[in-house]
């Protein structure tokens, strides 16, 4: 049906139902910028570097340690391949952790000795709707 077949009690109620939908989205909208403060608040404050990325290795998101530890800022991060800030021959052993999480599907966990410093790595596959694992949520400390 047409707006111009409809009566103006109708164009009315819709006018109505779509207000109160307008609201439920402004107060979802609401929720969901708080909830990501939140989030952001305590994802930064963990002493860990947290970050996640696609199966690729593009960075999509890290806290503020992650980038710390890398030298960049964020914005200089997000969107480019991990691989590109750590050494070569690191890369090539993280890389073969990250195949292993992708291929086996599940979680991993090693201890890295860099220069006297160890460093435990969590690699946590996170899965699509079709059960690949697409991303990753990877932390170590």
């Amino acid at each position: 049906m047409n707006y111009e077949d409809k009566t103006r009690d109708e164009l009315i109620s819709e006018i109505g139902t779509l207000q109160a939908r307008i609201q439920e989205l402004e107060k979802s909208q609401k929720i969901l910028t708080e909830t990501e403060r939140n989030f952001r608040v305590i994802f930064d404050a963990i002493p860990d570097s947290i970050f996640f990325m696609k199966a690729d290795g593009e960075v999509l998101e890290g806290n503020r340690n992650f980038a710390d530890r890398l030298g960049a800022d964020m914005s200089a991060i997000i969107g480019k391949n991990i691989y590109e800030f750590i050494p070569e021959d690191v890369a090539g052993s993280r890389s073969i952790w990250v195949d292993k999480v992708l291929t086996e599907k599940r979680p991993v966990d090693w201890i890295d000795d860099r220069n006297g410093m160890l460093i435990h790595h969590h690699v946590v596959p996170i899965f699509n709707e079709d059960g690949e694992a697409e991303r990753l949520a990877i932390y170590a400390g």
